[in-house]
């Protein structure tokens, strides 16, 4: 688990990653023994180590989601008889088969299913079960619209740090979060599947050689702003000791109410017997239903978490600014340099469109930034902050501030204030703002790092073959080297609850604890630096000058 200080000329290594199919270059199956039955997963080689892998796929951790099991909380998967093949991924949760522009190309229908939750497990190959080893569960992210786990594969954060790695999937969409008030349709079916995979690594994760009472809880995206919500939430406390929350979009509280309406008129279930209308709907009803234009950018029609009395209580917000978190072990979180970048498509209309001065003002009232009300002074404030006053018609500004009040307010804003709510409950938080442009990217450098573009250095990506959730032959020696010393931090955090071994730290950098004071962050690029406070015009804009204004306006 050292970190070695010349990280990147460590480029004897040549990880093979394979994707969500099953792996080629396989030396062996083992078979693993649970209380529900017997997996037979897979043994393949980690060229440039002296460890191989195992892993297992398409292990049920729920009973399938469907008939009077559909819009309702998961429940826990029976057992079954023989030996289980462990080989090959199970299906994908279904999400909607046209995505929006900024999307990519959507699974093929035939490897989705309503059938979908299954979870992976990665091990260092033989790994007894007595090994207590630390685990590493991965939430997926996806905008809780589309996504899956089998298409982060874990062998390398298994092979390199010595630890389990689990992903695992939960249902999408309407599927995943329809909340209809006053109905037993209490939405958050997604949470509920999160909370029962975490369970299932409680009681079976010991036979792989995990360590139930080490757990770190990490997730990207929607998926980081799930671990917020489940360091909140009283049903999952206790099911995880540490947390990675790698940029974590706003939490989005009572925000599907508002339009539940929508679906529940194009589905025509009303009356007092709405759920068992929804349930007797076909797939392909409720995916018309759902449809394409209710994935708009920031507008948040879609349906998200939602206070629903059980799994959340209150506002996630008003959670965070009570401080009312779990009591962790300790807690990253972090952010892109550009993470607007990649949404700016899910505004136009193609991805080749021009925008325009209408355009953005017209985003900013569909966005409506649903928080802040409909209070014509705060759109006015957001149009003011994120225009450009000398050439304010101009399409190259109009582009780059988009970017910017999406990477502000979206990710950087709601980031920092989890991070000092962390902090003020007393949880040993450390940030990280990663800057690293990665030489491959189709996207000009001027455009930076945006949403997602850590995740290939997590995950080991730079060292695999072109398989999986991202091509890696052009990557360079040192990128290599940078997703192995990135590797080596989240593993690091899993031992011990702190990303660098004292004493032993990449670069003679020492990423410093984050302070509501000094707020120091490690900047994570080739060459690592830590900086002081992070944007912080933008962070006081929107942190404490948007909601005074907002309650201004409330008050009037």
């Amino acid at each position: 688990m050292a970190f070695k200080a010349k990280v990147f000329f460590i480029v004897f290594l040549s990880i093979f990653l394979y994707g969500s199919q099953a792996r080629e270059g396989a030396s062996d199956d083992v078979v693993v023994h649970l209380s529900v039955g017997k997996l037979r997963g897979i043994r393949e080689s980690v060229s440039g180590t002296e460890r191989e892998a195992e892993s297992f796929y398409g292990i049920p951790f729920a009973e399938p989601p469907i008939g009077d099991l559909r819009f309702v909380p998961s429940k826990p998967a029976k057992g079954w008889s023989g030996v289980r093949n462990a080989r090959k991924p199970g299906a994908r949760c279904v999400y909607g088969r046209v995505m929006p522009p900024m999307a990519a190309k959507p699974a093929s229908p035939d490897s989705m299913s309503e059938d979908c939750l299954f979870l992976n497990v990665f091990r260092p190959a033989g790994t007894k079960a007595t090994k207590d080893l630390p685990v590493m569960v991965f939430i997926h992210g996806g905008g809780y619209y589309r996504g899956s786990g089998d298409v982060y594969d874990g062998t390398p954060l298994a092979a390199y740090n010595d630890v389990i790695v689990v992903t695992m999937n939960y249902r999408l969409g309407l599927l995943g979060f329809l909340h209809v008030a006053g109905t037993d349709v209490t939405g958050n079916y997604a949470m509920y599947d999160q909370i029962l995979a975490l369970k299932w690594v409680q009681q079976h994760i010991g036979c792989f050689g995990g360590d139930p009472s080490q757990v770190t809880l990490f997730g990207q995206s929607a998926g980081g702003a799930s671990v917020l919500l489940l360091t909140l939430s009283p049903l999952s406390k206790g099911l995880f000791k540490r947390a990675i929350l790698e940029s974590p979009t706003e939490t989005y509280g009572t925000y599907p109410t508002n339009n539940t309406k929508v679906y529940i008129d194009r589905l025509g279930c009303h009356g007092e017997k709405v759920l068992a209308c929804l349930q007797s709907k076909s797939l392909e009803e409720i995916l018309k239903a759902q449809g394409i234009a209710d994935f708009l950018l920031l507008g948040i029609v879609f349906p998200v978490p939602a206070v629903d009395g059980s799994f959340l209580g209150k506002d996630p917000d008003v959670m965070i600014a009570e401080g009312q978190v779990h009591p962790l072990d300790a807690v990253i979180v972090g952010v892109n340099s550009n993470e607007g970048g990649f949404h700016w498509h899910g505004v136009m209309e193609t991805p080749d469109s021009q925008p325009s001065v209408s355009m953005f003002k017209e985003s900013i009232v569909n966005v409506s930034f649903t928080k802040q009300g409909d209070c014509d002074i705060v759109k006015e404030a957001i149009m003011y902050r994120y225009t450009n006053h000398t050439e304010p018609f101009s399409p190259h500004n109009l582009l780059h501030n988009w970017q910017r009040l999406v990477t502000e307010y979206r990710f950087f804003a709601p980031a920092i204030r989890m991070a000092q709510a962390y902090v003020k409950a007393g949880i040993p938080t450390y940030f990280y703002h990663f800057s690293h442009w990665s030489t491959f990217s189709k996207r000009p450098k001027s455009v930076g790092v945006v949403h997602f573009d850590e995740i290939p250095y997590v995950f080991g990506l730079p060292w695999k073959p072109n398989k999986g959730i991202q091509v890696a032959t052009k990557y360079t020696d040192v990128e290599r080297g940078l997703s192995t010393m990135v590797m080596r931090m989240w593993g690091e955090f899993a031992y011990t609850g702190s990303p660098m071994k004292a004493g032993d730290s990449p670069q003679n950098v020492t990423w410093p604890l984050y302070s509501t004071e000094q707020e120091e962050y490690l900047d994570i690029g080739l060459q690592l630096s830590v900086h002081r406070k992070l944007r912080p015009d933008g962070m006081a804009f929107w942190n404490e000058f948007v909601p005074l204004l907002t309650k201004h306006c409330q008050q009037n």
